[in-house]
């Protein structure tokens, strides 16, 4: 149908696409779901053959943008993400349908081991600087202390 048409029919250009005057629309569920469409269109659905979705994207307020890969395409992308799948298997040592727990944990694991690394860095910084302040000369009345800062301290971790 002409553009002006489509747009009288309420179809919508979501993606900001430019169009000639003959326009391809296409309308999924009834009319709440009708839009203008530049993309290439079957007859039927098996014309397509395996679908895999391959992302999933807002791009507006309540509007999604999904991308897929059909036919062979879609075998080779399946194929690829079970072999990743199943590299990370191998590597976690855990069966596939674990894989989301065994990951969680791994990275709750490391957070705390982060927290924990820090703590300790915190408290080696601060005896540090107590040491040096504990060897503090008097000259003319003022405590001085010198030192290098071996352990990359941050100033204010250095408040006791």
């Amino acid at each position: 149908m002409s553009l002006p048409e489509a747009r009288q029919i309420g179809a919508l250009a979501l993606f900001g696409e430019t169009y000639d005057e003959t326009v391809r629309v296409v309308e999924i569920g009834g009319e709440w779901s009708r839009e203008l469409c530049g993309g290439t269109h079957v007859d039927r659905s098996a014309q397509i053959g395996a679908l895999a979705i391959t992302s999933e994207s807002s791009v507006g307020a309540g509007q999604r943008r999904v991308e897929a890969v059909t036919g062979i395409e879609a075998f080779r992308y399946l194929a690829r993400e079970r072999d990743l799948v199943n590299s990370l298997a191998d590597r976690l040592r855990t069966p596939r349908e674990e894989l989301p727990d065994r990951i969680t944990a791994l990275i709750g694991r490391a957070n705390a081991a982060e927290r924990r690394a820090e703590q300790l860095q915190l408290q080696l910084t601060r005896e540090q600087a107590r040491t040096v302040a504990g060897s503090a000369e008097d000259i003319a009345g003022i405590a001085y202390a010198t030192s290098t800062d071996p352990v990359g301290a941050d100033p204010r971790q250095l408040a006791m």
